[in-house]
This record gives structure tokens, sequence and C-alpha cells, in this order.
């Protein structure tokens, strides 16, 4: 596919080194890697753009015009739109993108009308950062305000897609644009830019900080949005002399020297002026915490990428808790969360950073394996975000929006892609939201939202699997579980696409460590529940099936697990079946606002052994602690819990022994190993799953020798 990319905005220029910079040239750069023909057109910066962006794209870059205030801000930002449509227009037409994807900029109407004269179709990709005609209405004042809320509203409205980098853009632009088809794909970031081996003695002697204070930082444009104000109130009323470093400029910064001086804090408060992106690593590598106190805003729809460089950098974070920030911070897992606006609540956040450092820097180092994980634009080099950004806009080029949204998978899977059709009749009133999972020859499952702004969830299998979906379903519902299991709303006669309640929620391994405990014990409760229940389900999945999956998925390195499986484990499979979920682990289960907790599908749900679903779930702990994600003694509280709420008092029905449990986990484990070295390509990973199970191995003998006798 051919790409133009493009930018009006003068703020955010090539090369450069604002947060908004990097973002255009990091897609710009990922569009490129993924296979495509890009054209990058935006606003010249000071210098030759990096040697890798110029050796992936062409670019055009757009003469700044310099720099204005007031009226004369505005006209030089409505003259580079015109001089782009009518100099750089013809240049876009000889490219012959398929795609114009433009970012929402002020009064940025250049991309819809370069992409109505080029002499083929080309479809026009809006991402949007902020509805920014109101945003600059807000905080820096338009004389020509109704004109840049019009300007904005016709462009939305005439896109073919709107990419927004969170959830709550996507709600205000559907405030304006309402039938533009929207995508949801956050801000992500360059990882290996803000990681250095520094010492942080080392760092600090670079830029000339105190060697042995408490030290926070803040990296981000001094604004009033970005809370630095509120930042300065909380060292004030830190009891530990904690220093702040910011590394920034803007128009604020005056007003933030005064309030330091004002407050006596000068000599705690280093103002270090705007840095480039390897000092930014420096200085990360330096502090003690990063800070992001946005305050109360109301309508707080960023993707702060100054976070996503923070996780990247491996710093712990302190945050305010709005908008998007919980969900990056998994709800509190990857960093401490202050409610926003809240100064006492930032300077106890603070100081309890001063009293246990160690606990936040572990959390840090485990959160940075995350942020390569899910928030680089090239991460693992699959380019997962430019993916999900450019595969609508390739679908439309030739289907509706839905049929174009659902291809961001049907396209490259062979074996779902006969269902577009089931998909397009099943899902005229839906848009879909962003799809949640795809694997690769047998499912994926995507958010989507009917025209009432009411969520469901799409699925689509290789198999029949959603008409037994269905039934499972109503069996399940039908045995008064309807509250811990999603609803069955439609499936095509052909079986293989259906549509299932969606279920707000923190998914079970990503709630914070002081909630997860209960979780478990509700998590163990409802398995009881399901196991109890009279549900008669179609389907039925056997001890030998389960061993024989395993015999298959286990590489020749773990031969002595496959061994010991068989030999010392198949005596304690035993127990009459039951409902079962079968895929019963942690990214499973939903703790909804109420704190009840259910499951998010039914996709492998069958009559099996009871103890394949505990197993399964008590061995998904484990590895939990194994990759440093909890606590071994906050794994044993949740594992013991989990036993506590399944084998609860007030349920009727039998309960599983010890040697019964123990022999599915090792099961599990045996699974998990093969899992971390043949998806994963994690060896360290796959060794401490081995580990384990050679331990657990030891525990379980004496039972299986009690059990033979």
């Amino acid at each position: 596919m051919r790409i133009t990319v493009l930018c009006t905005d003068l703020g955010v220029r090539i090369p450069g080194d604002k947060g908004a910079s990097m973002h255009l040239g990091s897609i710009t750069k990922a569009f490129a890697e993924c296979g495509h023909d890009v054209q990058l057109v935006a606003i010249a910066g000071h210098g030759e753009p990096d040697a890798l962006l110029r050796r992936l794209a062409d670019h055009v870059l757009v003469p700044h015009p310099g720099r204005a205030e007031g009226i004369e801000r505005e006209r030089n930002k409505l003259d580079t739109v015109e001089y782009v449509v009518d100099e750089i227009g013809p240049q876009v037409a000889a490219f012959g993108p398929d795609v114009i994807y433009e970012r929402l900029s002020l009064f940025g109407s250049a991309g819809l009308r370069i992409a109505a004269s080029c002499p083929s179709p080309v479809r026009h990709v809006v991402e949007v950062n902020a509805l920014v005609a109101e945003e600059e209405a807000t905080w820096r004042g338009l004389h020509q305000a109704e004109l840049a809320r019009r300007v904005e509203r016709r462009v939305l409205e005439a896109a073919d897609l709107v990419v927004a980098v969170s959830n709550e853009v996507a709600e205000q632009v559907g405030t304006v644009a309402p039938a533009t088809a929207t995508a949801v794909v956050p801000n992500g970031v360059e990882l290996d830019r803000f990681f250095t081996q520094l010492p942080r003695e080392a760092a600090r002697a670079i830029l000339g900080l105190p060697a042995n204070a408490m030290l926070a930082g803040f990296v981000g444009a001094l604004r009033p949005w970005h809370g630095v104000d509120l930042a300065l109130e909380a060292l004030a009323r830190t009891e530990s002399g904690w220093h702040l470093a910011i590394a920034g400029d803007g128009p604020i910064r005056e007003s933030l020297e005064l309030q330091a001086l004002a407050a006596g804090l000068t000599p705690r408060v280093h103002f270090l002026g705007h840095l480039d992106h390897e000092r930014v690593a420096t200085l990360l590598a330096g502090v003690d915490v990063a800070l992001a106190p946005y305050p109360a805003l109301d309508g707080f729809a960023f993707s702060p990428l100054k976070l996503y460089e923070y996780l990247a950098a491996g710093t712990p974070v302190i945050a305010s808790a709005i908008g998007q920030i919980p969900e990056a911070l998994g709800h509190g897992r990857w960093g401490a969360l202050v409610p926003a606006g809240d100064v006492c609540g930032w300077a106890a956040a603070l100081d309890d950073h001063a009293v246990a450092p160690k606990g936040a820097v572990q959390r840090a180092l485990a959160a940075r394996v995350h942020a390569h994980r899910t928030h680089g634009w090239a991460a693992s080099r699959r380019h997962r975000r430019a993916r999900r950004t450019y595969r609508p806009a390739r679908a439309l080029c030739r289907r509706t929006m839905m049929a174009a949204a659902t291809t961001e998978f049907l396209e490259a899977d062979p074996a779902l892609a006969p269902h577009a059709d089931a998909i397009a009749e099943l899902c005229a009133e839906f848009r879909v939201v962003r799809t949640l999972r795809h694997v690769v020859g047998r499912r994926a499952t995507c958010l989507v939202e009917g025209p009432d702004g009411a969520r469901a969830v799409l699925k689509v299998f290789a198999s029949q699997r959603a008409a037994a979906i269905t039934g499972a379903s109503s069996a399940l519902a039908g045995a008064g579980l309807g509250d811990i299991v999603p609803a069955s709303l439609a499936h095509h006669p052909a079986g293989h696409v259906g549509i299932v309640s969606f279920r707000p929620g923190v998914v079970l391994d990503e709630l914070a460590d002081d909630r997860f405990v209960d979780a478990c014990e509700a998590a163990g409760l409802a398995l009881a529940r399901l196991h109890r229940s009279d549900a008669r389900l179609d389907r039925t999945w056997t001890v030998d099936q389960e061993l024989d999956l395993l015999d298959r998925r286990l590489p020749a390195s773990l031969g002595e697990l496959h061994r010991a499986v068989r030999e010392f484990v198949v005596p304690g499979l035993l127990g009459a079946p039951v409902p079962s979920h079968r895929d019963c682990h942690p990214r499973q289960l939903v703790v909804t606002p109420t704190g009840a907790v259910a499951w998010i599908d039914l996709d492998d749900c069958a009559t099996a052994p009871p103890g394949l679903d505990l197993g399964n779930l008590l061995a998904h702990l484990w590895r939990e602690e194994i990759l440093g994600r909890r606590s071994p003694s906050l794994v044993a509280d949740a594992r013991d819990a989990v036993l506590r709420g399944y084998h609860a008092d007030d349920l009727e029905g039998p309960s599983i022994p010890e040697h019964v449990r123990r022999s599915w986990e090792l099961v599990s484990l045996a699974r998990l190993a093969g899992l971390a070295e043949t998806r994963h390509g994690s060896l360290g990973e796959r060794d401490a799953l081995r580990a384990r199970f050679s331990e657990q191995l030891e525990h379980l003998l004496p039972l299986v020798d009690a059990h033979r006798s």
C-alpha cells in the first residue's frame, strides 16, 4: 500500500525533539518497515531528518513561516495549509497514495482536499490526539475559533476513518462526527531511545543534579494542563526533602520559577530547560521517580507519551489517576496513582516512595518489560501499533467500514477470511472499536459498539465454535450462572461468527496488589459455582485429550517433563466430569466495578475433569511470581485465596483432593513451560517453570504413592 503521512501543524517539525515530532517520525518509519511505500509531508525543522527516516520514506518538508502570536499566528497556519494544498498537492498526487494519513491540526484541511483532488480514489485517515480547535480556544485563545471548529468538523465528518489515541478522544470525536468510523490506537514510543545503562550517580553528574538527594523528575512542555504547579505544591508539603528536576520549557516557566521562589523551594527545584531525547534518557536514569501530575481536567483525553517514555526507561512512576492513565499503569500495577489535583495525595505518594523505594524499583523494572511488549511502535519488530493503524485504512480501499475494521485480522488470516460476509451481515449495526485478540488460523475477537453506544464482543472462528458458544451460554445461564458468564446475543447460522455480551472491568492479572487476593478468592468461588452447577454442555474434554494435546505441544527440550507427567501425574487425574471453562487463567477473568468476578469468554467451555480449571488457574499464579509481576508472598496468599473460595463451606458438592489438584497444576506448568519456549521465545521463563515443575513434583510423589496404595 502507498501511504502519505501528512501534518501541517507548525509546532510539529521534522526533525524535532517534541513528543509529537517523534510520534510523527516513528509512525512513518513503522509504516515503511511494515513494507509500505511511504511519503512524509511535514513542517521542516532544523537540519535533516535522521538517516533511517530518509532511507525508509520520501519526504517533502514545508518551510516554517516563522514565529508569530495572536491573529498573525493563526494566519500563518491558514497560509501553510493553502501552500501545502497548492504547492505540495501535485507532488502527493504524483506519488499516487492509496491513503493519506493526516495528523489533525488547527485549520488542517489539506489532507481532505488533496485526497479529493487526486485522479484515483484516495482514502483520508485522520489521527486525532485531541480536538485541537477546542483545546486551542481553551488554553491559548483563538481569534478565529468558530472557523477552526467548522474546519475541524468538516474534516472529521468527511474522513473515511478516524484513528483516536484514547477511548476518551474517540468519544469526543463522536460528539462532533457521530457517523464517522473510529478506531482506537494508543500512542507508542521508540522504546530504546529512553533506556540507558548509566548509573544513577553518573547521570546526575552529567546534568549537574545533587548526588544524594531524593530526586523526582518531570519531562514535558511547561503548559498549564501538565500540572507542574501541583507538583511544586506537593514538593513543599513532603517530609523527605525531595528535589524536583524539570526538563522542558514553555509559556508558564516564569510563573513556575516564581512559585518555587515564593515557597522557598528554589534550592530544591532544578529547571533544566529543553533537553534532547538522549539527555531525557540520562535524566530518567538519574531520578528516583518520574511524575505525570495532571490536574483534574474536564474531558481529559490525552494518551501521554511521557508516561510510556517513563515506563520504557524503567523509572518508577507516580501519575494522576485520570483518563487513560490508570489503564496504562495497570490500575496501579506499573506505577503509583494519585487522584488528579490531590496535592496532599501527591505529597504522601512521594513520602511513601522515600520510605520504601525498593518495591517501586522492582515494579518499574517489570513495567519496562511490559512497555517493551505493549507500547513500542516496533515491539518485537511486529510494529503492532502501526499495523493496527493501517489495516483498517487499507481495507477501506475496498469495503465498507465494518468490513474494513474486521479485515484488520481477516486479510492476514486465510482461515478466517471466508467469513467476512457473515460478519458484515451479523454486524450491520455495529462499528468495531478495537481488536482484542487474534490467534492466527483459529479465532479473532473484537470489541464492537452499537448505535445506542452499548458495547459487545464479536467472535470469529475457523471452526463452528460460535454456535457451540451459544448453546453453552444458554445452558450456563439456565443453571443460574448468568452473572459470571457472557451471554450470547446473536450468531450467524453458519456457526463461525457470533456476538456475546461485554462486561466492563479490570482483567484479573492487571489488578493492583491490594485488590488481587480478594479477587482471587472471588475467582475460586466463581469456579466452584461453575463446577457444581447442573449445566449440561454438548462438548466434552477428557484426560486423554488433554494429555495428547500436551504431547503435541511440548518441545523436545522438555522431554523430562513429558515423561514425568506420563509416569507420575496420570494416576491423579481423576474426578467426575463437570461443566468446565477449560481455559481458566487470570487473563480470562474480569473484575467488575462492583468487585464481582466473571469470565470474559466461553470459547473452550466443555464438560471436563474439575482439576483442569483449578490447576490451570493456580499454575498461572505461579507464573505471575516467576515473571516478577507479583511477590512470592502475594502469590502464596492469592493461591490460598483461590482454594478458600473454591472450597467455600456454603457450596454443595465434592471438593478436589490435593493429589488431583497438584497433578493438574503440574500438567499446566508443563504446558506453560512449552509455550514459554515455542510461543514467547523466553528460555529463561521456560527454565524457571521447569524448575517449579520439579519442585512441585517432589511434593506430589508422596501423595501419588499414598493414592496408589
